[in-house]
């Protein structure tokens, strides 16, 4: 298994660890191979989350040893993984050996859609995951380049929902970057958000009029921001 920079697309026959989320009482690892990604969920080895102990700085190395040591046990049984079978699976010790058992798993999604096409994952090509993120993506989409968010566990589903009432929000003040699509799985359930590219630069003293006009329009609309990052 080789652990990717992910600036680079991850060839087909490569197995590549995207990242992971670490919060108790259960740790899941994210592999990707031939355009399959697959969750792989191990029961915390410490009931110490991550989350209290961010400024404890022994906890959290303790922690992360715990996490790389189950990767490494997830890598000695890689070839065992079956990519195109499912997309979750669950790491079992029995009898003193690892295994993995593998199902399908899919979590619920009530949003109702952007004012937007609906587009499938199979349509937009992958080029990279965003900074080790599983979420968060750059792919190609009718022949230009898009940031992709797609939802894949309770977590960033619930930041999916956050996304989707921030942008219904304000679509009509002309704040925010262009939303090109809902990203909807083989089901047609959303599973997430396609939008331009999300590049700008950082604001600057020449800009106050700009922003002293947007925070206005927001505040016509009873919002409230408390930072602003690119124009």
């Amino acid at each position: 298994m080789e652990s990717k920079s992910l600036a680079l697309a991850i060839p087909d026959h490569m197995i590549a660890y995207i990242g992971g989320y670490h919060r108790y009482p259960c740790t899941q690892y994210a592999l990707w191979k031939g355009g399959h990604l697959l969750i792989i969920q191990v029961p915390c080895i410490s009931k110490r989350d991550p989350y209290y102990y961010v400024d404890n700085e022994e906890t959290q190395e303790e922690l992360e040893r715990d996490y790389r040591n189950v990767l490494e046990i997830i890598q000695s049984i890689i070839d065992t993984i079956e990519f195109d079978k499912t997309n979750w699976a669950c790491l079992t010790r029995k009898s003193g050996s690892y295994q993995l058992v593998q199902k399908m798993k899919k979590y619920p999604s009530f949003m109702a859609p952007l004012c937007a096409p609906f587009i499938e994952e199979s349509e937009i090509k992958l080029k990279r995951f965003i900074n080790g993120n599983v979420e968060e993506r750059v792919g190609e989409w009718n022949g230009q380049e898009v940031d992709i968010y797609r939802a894949w566990n309770p977590e960033s589903l619930y930041r999916l929902h956050v996304m989707y009432e921030n942008y219904r929000a304000l679509e009509a003040l002309d704040l925010t970057f262009q939303v090109l699509g809902n990203l909807v799985d083989s089901d047609g359930t959303i599973v997430g958000l396609v939008t331009e590219p999300n590049v700008g630069r950082e604001i600057r003293n020449e800009d106050r009029s700009l922003v002293y006009k947007a925070i206005a329009n927001l505040q016509k609309q009873g919002i409230y921001s408390r930072e602003f990052w690119t124009v």
